[in-house]
């Protein structure tokens, strides 16, 4: 999985992340985030966003426990960069990391994965 698929639409959030990889004397997602704040500004707002994600990974996180099932597709209906909200769970939040993206009927670039 390509990990720019998610960020497609994104870009904003997809370079704050790669500058907080880069900037090796921040550990923290949130101290990076108190030093550059005017960047924060508009990255992170939850946006409509309707894709076709095959989950990929199982976790032992008990927010994904009884959720998912490894393999199956599943619909978002919004994405912030970095979390999804899929149909049927509108309250609970889930990173892209534990999705493939399949169809990106947002923002377009379908990948057509089988």
């Amino acid at each position: 999985m390509n990990r720019s698929d998610h960020h497609r639409g994104f870009e904003t959030e997809a370079a704050l992340i790669n500058m907080f990889k880069e900037q090796s004397e921040v550990a923290q997602w949130k101290d990076f985030k108190e030093r550059h704040p005017a960047l924060f500004a508009d990255a992170f707002q939850r946006k409509p966003c309707r894709r076709n994600l095959r989950y990929v990974r199982q976790t032992t996180s008990s927010l994904e426990e009884g959720f998912f099932v490894e393999g199956d597709v599943y619909r978002s209906t919004h994405f912030n960069g970095a979390t999804y909200s899929i149909e049927g769970h509108p309250d609970r939040l889930f990173g892209s990391n534990h999705f493939e993206l399949l169809i990106d009927m947002t923002f377009g670039g379908k990948n057509e994965k089988k």
